[in-house]
């Protein structure tokens, strides 16, 4: 075959691991079908995985240094898998400037410096692909850029996290508490040892600036994000969400509002009826709304080394053949998308209270939220076993409200006596096709 292309892979962990296990065992097939023929000339790890201990790359070049290998080699794809926003950015512009096409799967790197990264590829006739940043075997970045590019798209919804979202099912299915679901989640490989990153929305806001700025053509700054994460999500909460006709998740959520941008990532509850509900365990989901194409839903396995390294094969096979890409209008631009403060924002709420059965302290409760013109649209109140000044849950949920009128009145009911603890808040979102 002809068209052999080089290749050099940065970073052997989960993903790189598996990516270079694919072009030393699988060359033929992907040449197969692809028309390409990869060749796997080098890698840089300090440190490689003991898979790679039998002799695998004794024919490819190794680097401990990332930098090295971009001094010594000159690969047609580079495909950057080390992570973080350090070395992997001077690694990531050394080889543009080199006029090397890059692949990687950095989202943070991406959501924070892609702006540069972009403008280091337009001077230097570089490309570079990111497919599995955002939403592993997911095609978001290509059905975004090529496929939608005709659509003016309006609102994201994504469940992006697989960490996030096998916890909330595990917690739902096993009616286990969180820190059971997490627990479970590190055994079976979907956390890893540190998993704040996962579990209070970092990784989800990261996923989520770089969709929303191919989407809506624009640059979108991470602290524009609002982000609040799922570690207070009690079994609890997850009851009344079932009984409520509900289903909880840690969703991102983009929206086009009055000109402005509405974007932020929280545990929300949706219909159990929709389809973004039906998304559970380790898989992810992005549902796009838009003119003139309507409503659609992007589905699959979201993290891992062999749903990422696909998309990261993917890429490279692409950038190997020379296949052109259709441009967005604007891409990772300079200029900020406008955001929605969250204060601004207006969704329904449900409201769980601690409160004394008495007579009299609901009234008091309602008084407050209609000051901050909240209006109610249930109340559900457990009963008592008997004893007097006893505190039992009261379930509120809302009407449409506004976020800072919601936070207020919160403020307002945790400091009456009545209450015995800060009320625990969930927004709900509603309107997913097959609701």
């Amino acid at each position: 075959m002809d068209n052999i292309k080089q290749v050099a892979v940065a970073g052997l962990g989960t993903v790189g691991g598996e990516v270079v296990e694919c072009l030393l065992k699988n060359a033929g097939g992907l040449a197969g079908r692809s028309g390409v023929q990869l060749n796997l000339t080098a890698v840089a790890d300090p440190d490689p995985p003991p898979r790679f201990d039998d002799g695998k790359l004794k024919k490819v070049d190794r680097y401990d240094d990332v930098l090295e290998l971009l001094d010594n080699e000159n690969p047609d794809v580079f495909v950057e898998l080390i992570g973080g926003v350090g070395v992997a950015r001077q690694a990531i512009e050394k080889a543009l400037k080199s006029g090397l096409d890059v692949v990687t799967a950095n989202k943070e790197l991406l959501a924070k410096n892609g702006e540069q990264i972009f403008e280091v590829a337009r001077n230097n006739g570089g490309r570079i692909r990111f497919e599995a940043s955002v939403g592993g075997s997911i095609p978001v970045v290509r059905t975004i850029r090529e496929s939608f590019v005709s659509a003016e798209l309006t609102e994201i919804y994504g469940i992006i996290n697989g960490t996030a979202n096998y916890v909330l099912s595990r917690m739902e299915s096993d009616n286990q508490k969180f820190s059971e679901a997490l627990k479970l989640a590190k055994d079976r490989g979907y956390a890893e040892a540190d998993p704040s990153y996962d579990i209070e929305g970092d990784d989800s806001a990261h996923k989520l600036a770089i969709i929303a700025a191919l989407a809506f053509g624009g640059r979108v700054p991470l602290e524009n994000i609002y982000c609040e994460g799922i570690t207070g999500i009690s079994p609890e909460i997850i009851e009344d969400a079932r009984r409520l006709g509900y289903r909880i998740k840690l969703l991102g959520i983009a929206k086009k509002v009055n000109g402005g941008l509405d974007i932020r990532v929280h545990p929300t509850m949706i219909p159990r009826a929709s389809a973004l509900a039906a998304v559970c365990n380790e898989y992810n989901a992005v549902y796009l709304q838009g003119e003139p194409v309507g409503s659609s839903m992007l589905y699959g396995k979201g993290a891992g080394g062999p749903a990422t390294s696909s998309a990261v094969l993917a890429d490279v096979i692409d950038l190997a053949a020379g296949r052109k890409e259709v441009e967005a209008p604007v891409y990772f631009s300079d200029t900020p998308l406008a955001p929605v403060a969250v204060e601004e924002v207006k969704t329904r709420y449900y409201i769980r209270l601690s409160a004394v059965d008495k007579p009299g302290v609901l009234a008091r409760v309602t008084r407050i939220l209609g000051h901050w013109e909240i209006s109610i649209e249930t109340v559900i109140q457990h009963g008592r076993s008997g004893e007097e000044d006893e505190e039992v849950p009261v379930i509120l949920t809302t009407h449409k409200a506004r976020e800072g009128a919601m936070q207020a009145a919160v403020e307002e009911i945790t400091e009456l006596n009545v209450i015995g603890s800060r009320p625990e808040v969930i927004r709900i979102e509603e309107g997913f096709e097959g609701e």
